[in-house]
């Protein structure tokens, strides 16, 4: 099979130390550096912080979601009234850790309730992706809008309608101070199954301590650009393969947009 390198993992490098924790079984403190890659959050966290200063420079309330275990967040200026929201128990605890200064709550994007509006909304890292149907998807869009505040504005990825055709043959290997994890996706239709392994070294070579499949769906172009429009107007569309270093991805396509 065709081998790749790409820019980051479909699980953000800070959830692979998580899954490392659950699979060993260990606290959070004993995990392997190597697993943590904070220049990634730091990367993704300019440039959200880059599209605000030029959309939206005032902007005081900043909700993240799928905020994981916080990384993006804690890169944020401390001016900034921050807050995440995950659907994981176990990231919206670490994160609470991570970004002690926010609010971090745990919910679910297509129905979550709070009652605040927020300047800027952003949703990166294939959150938006992990939508089961486009009726999830039509949902948590209504529900963004309706925690925005006028004139705010609203950052999101999605997958392009081609993405399965692009990581056709995409594998990738990447190494860790006592392993290794793989990931290689698995497309039917418009589907991406993502198959993920962990393995770390013991006397006997490798051995895997964590494995799963994960998800993803991508949507109709036009259908997705009708439902945006619906809710927002498009400020600037971003072709991610044209994106600097760690965040260039050529299967993704960035979103500003403004509420209408």
């Amino acid at each position: 099979m065709k081998k790749m390198r790409k820019t980051k993992s479909v699980l953000q490098p800070d959830e692979l130390k998580s899954l490392f924790s659950l699979a060993n079984g260990k606290d959070l403190k004993n995990l392997d550096e190597d697993l943590l890659d904070k220049n990634y959050a730091k990367e993704k966290s300019r440039m959200v912080l880059s599209y605000i200063k030029k959309y939206n420079k005032d902007a005081d309330k900043i909700l993240e979601l799928g905020a994981g275990l916080g990384y993006n967040l804690y890169y944020f200026p401390d001016k900034y009234n921050l807050w995440g929201i995950d659907h994981e128990k176990a990231y919206v605890k670490i994160a609470r850790k991570i970004v002690p200064e926010g609010r971090i709550l745990q919910a679910d994007i297509k129905d979550f309730k709070i009652n605040e509006k927020f300047d800027v909304i952003f949703c990166i890292s294939d959150t938006l992706n992990y939508m089961p149907d486009f009726n999830s998807l039509k949902d948590s869009f209504e529900n963004i809008r309706q925690h925005i505040n006028d004139k705010g504005i609203f950052i999101f990825d999605l997958y392009k309608q081609n993405a399965p055709e692009i990581l056709r043959g995409f594998e990738d290997i990447t190494p860790f101070n006592n392993g290794y994890y793989i990931e290689k996706p698995l497309s039917n239709g418009n589907k991406i199954l993502w198959d993920f392994e962990i393995f770390k070294k013991n006397n006997n070579g490798y051995k895997s301590v964590y494995h799963s499949r994960i998800e993803q769906k991508v949507f109709s172009e036009k259908r997705t650009s009708n439902l945006i429009l619906e809710n927002f107007s498009i400020l600037e569309r971003v072709d991610c393969k044209n994106l600097d270093n760690l965040l260039k991805d050529p299967s993704k396509e960035l979103i500003i947009c403004r509420k209408n």
